[in-house]
């Protein structure tokens, strides 16, 4: 590294690479030229266990040569001892150097850089990959601030400030190993400020020290309001109105600080002086077959239409022309019975989706491509298609042309800043998506292709579990965890329907399990040690719909205090499986039923119990969920929705816990009624056995007991027909499923 770029590495707050540095009571000593993050350095200490210097003593006089190469070497195989030599890490310095730049250029003190794209979906292409870009923080949720140091006499020719990524806990360990020294973690939850606060208070305290007299002109924090919702803006700047009073500054606070939008994005004017710049992907479009979808798209128009007009308040307003805005692309494809492949993981297109319910026509803007069947199915369904970009003309086409007291503009209450800017100049109206809430309650056809899809994929991972305890225990062969996972890949791919996974699988073993989204890098990824925790957290996508679940193992002899913890987990999610509530009941309301048997013993978790499931969609559906979240107290629960239970436990260093399994809410019986109100149930659709080695018997009631024996029959019945009497994967099948 350049002495310039210590010195701006120093005056980021970071350490230069050239002194020594203490985390804590460990000293860190870089390696030259080493761009690495402290994070990633620290994983160097590791010893190797004690397993593999046992195991590398049997294999060498079978394998003398290989194992001469891994000994002479001196790395583990438990570890990812050769990061640093095999890996170049994002070095920030730099971009954060050009970035403010443009921030000076834009006269800003403050720049927000969102995880999400113009659809605000919560997995991205690589072309939205920006704050991923300007951090080193790839995990799928978080937002970076950047401030610009008003107050540094330099700023013309070295512009200096701070950097934080605010993300939450799934996430707080990756982000310490990936942020280089130029960033700070602010943690969701757990540190005093919120991103918002801590944008608002940097800009407060520049703002004292120009001198609030002096200073002539506010302050500004931009942002690209494509990527940021409108409900944000509004929340933002509530939160900079009370710091503001807060500290004094009473008055308009337009006066003195501003979150003004940068619609020339900033980063994607930088991004091509660092690395070539992603495109955006044009992929083929699938039409799915109504044995798929069970419902034309001209019956969903028809509900989506009549939820609108039911919101009309009047005779005379049945006369107003309304445009219903679609943005959210698993909505559209929902809508419209497609699917695409523009997004890793999700079979969804990029696209934007326009309704006038005066006309029988509906506008779709896509670059997708499609073949001649797909065009007739437009054609007959009245779907015009347009340019993707020409969105936006279109629409500020439709708004000048429209009249205020004829044309009414509905925007889902998601809706981007943008999107309201536009909207605005006419009248509109803002409330959440019918299309969200009509999506997440499957049909019947949905319903039983659930049900086959998850027998699909439990064939699958009963596959994978047997092979790999096999290869570990009876052949004593390494295998690290990304082989694995793409061993687990290869299985899925040998079912017909199958289209990806519905994730990157977490494979995941010892302290690498206690990441929550951890993800194995394809080189020097950790070797699986049977004697710790795997962790494997896993999906699909095949034509039938979407699966999402987590099995916690153990191939050896676990500790009494695994075994403890791995049933306190297993008791919440029998638990929360078991409940049976009023219509009416919300994720919110019963989230502690997962948690109860943790908080007992002071401990917990930090992400929601449970997440919507599409049908062959996103993983992740909106709105209901199970957890803490606001918008888990929205949406109630509603018989046709499909859920996941995932309680967990993770001991930072050591090892993770995740139980997951996908529920269908049904109703228990008709008959079964507290006033108007019927009862709801779950139904556990996912057939793959619990770990027996880490379960207490001794810990478990009598229900309980019957409850999994219940389960490991149903698991067995409905599987066995698909293995092969002799096989490895039979007999794994017929132990883990036999009686407590």
């Amino acid at each position: 590294m350049s002495t310039a770029q210590s010195s701006r590495m120093a005056m980021a707050g970071g350490v230069p690479p050239s002194s020594s540095s203490v985390r804590g009571n460990r000293p860190f000593r870089p390696c030259d030229d080493c761009t690495c993050s402290p994070g990633l350095l620290s994983r160097h200490g590791k010893r190797s266990s004690i397993f593999f210097r046992q195991y590398e003593n049997t294999r060498r006089r079978a394998h003398s040569s290989a194992n001469n190469q891994l000994s002479a070497s001196n790395e583990s195989v438990y570890s990812s001892d050769t990061l640093c030599k095999n890996f170049k890490e994002v070095n920030t310095t730099e971009r954060l150097l050009h970035l403010r730049n443009e921030m000076r250029s834009n006269d800003l003190c403050c720049y927000i850089v969102p995880s999400e794209d113009s659809h605000q979906s919560e997995y991205v292409s690589e072309k939205d990959e920006r704050r991923s870009f300007i951090s080193g923080f790839t995990g799928s949720a978080g937002i970076a601030c950047i401030t610009r140091d008003l107050l540094n006499f330099n700023d013309e020719k070295e512009p200096t400030g701070k950097s934080i990524l605010s993300t939450d806990g799934r996430y707080f360990n990756q982000a310490l190993q990936e942020l280089d020294y130029n960033w700070a973690l602010l943690r969701q939850g757990e540190d005093k400020l919120n991103w918002q606060q801590w944008c608002c208070n940097e800009a407060i305290e520049m703002l004292k020290g120009l001198g609030l007299k002096s200073n002539k002109k506010p302050l500004k924090i931009g942002i690209d309001p494509k990527l940021i919702t409108y409900e944000q803006v509004l929340n933002f700047k509530s939160t900079l109105e009370k710091m503001l009073s807060e500290n004094s500054i009473n008055g308009n606070s337009s006066d003195y600080i501003q979150l003004v939008p940068i619609t020339e994005n900033l980063i994607d004017k930088i991004w091509g002086d660092f690395e070539p710049v992603p495109s955006r992907p044009s992929n083929d479009l699938i039409l799915l077959d109504e044995s798929y979808h069970g419902e034309e798209f001209s019956s969903k128009r028809s509900r989506i239409l009549k939820k609108l007009s039911s919101s009309k308040k009047s005779n005379d307003d049945s006369k107003i022309k309304n445009y219903f805005v679609t943005v959210a692309l698993d909505e559209i494809c929902w809508l419209l019975n497609l699917r695409g492949s523009e997004i890793d993981f999700n079979p969804v297109f990029y696209a934007y989706l326009l309704i006038d319910d005066q006309s029988d026509e509906t506008i779709l803007f896509t670059d997708s491509k499609y073949d001649d069947k797909i065009k007739q199915y437009f054609e007959s369904n009245r779907i015009v298609v347009k340019p993707y970009d020409q969105f936006w003309e279109s629409l500020s086409g439709f708004v000048t042309e429209a009249t205020n007291d004829a044309t009414t503009f509905i925007v889902p209450d998601n809706s981007s800043w943008q999107l309201i800017r536009e909207v605005s100049k006419k009248t509109y109206k803002m409330l959440h998506s019918p299309v969200d809430v009509l999506k997440s309650v499957k049909n019947v056809t949905e319903i039983a292709n659930a049900h086959r899809a998850q027998v699909l994929d439990s064939v699958c991972l009963t596959q994978y579990f047997a092979w790999l305890e096999d290869r570990l225990i009876q052949h004593e062969a390494l295998i690290d965890e990304y082989t694995a996972a793409e061993k687990l890949t290869e299985i899925r791919k040998t079912k017909k329907t199958f289209i990806g996974n519905s994730f990157d699988t977490i494979s995941s073993t010892g302290a690498n399990a206690a990441v929550i989204h951890y993800k194995p890098p394809k080189e020097n990824s950790s070797m699986i040690n049977p004697q710790k925790i795997y962790l494997c957290d896993s999906g699909s996508q095949f034509l039938e719909g979407t699966t999402d679940i987590t099995r916690t193992i153990h191939l050896d002899k676990p500790t009494e205090e695994e075994i403890k913890n791995y049933t306190l987990v297993l008791k919440g999610n029998l638990a929360l499986e078991r409940l049976i509530f009023p219509e009416g009941t919300n994720g919110y309301q019963i989230d502690v039923i997962a948690r109860q048997y943790l908080w007992e013993q002071g401990l917990d978790y930090r992400h929601g119990t449970g997440h919507g499931i599409g049908a062959m969609l996103n993983v992740h559906e909106g709105p209901i969920g199970i957890g803490t979240k606001p918008t888990s107290i929205k949406y109630p629960l509603q018989a046709g929705n499909i859920i996941s239970n995932e309680p967990g436990y993770y001991k930072d260093g050591e090892y993770g816990i995740r139980i997951e399994n996908d529920l269908l809410v049904e109703v228990v019986k008709p008959e079964m009624r507290f006033g108007d109100k019927k009862f709801l149930c779950f139904e556990n659709i996912t057939l793959v056995p619990y770990c027996r080695k880490l379960i207490d018997v001794k810990m478990l009631d009598k229900r309980e007991r019957e409850q999994i024996n219940e389960y490991h029959r149903k698991i067995f019945d409905t599987t066995v027909q698909f293995t092969q009497p002799q096989s490895i994967s039979f007999k794994w099948l017929k132990r883990e499923t036999a009686p407590l």
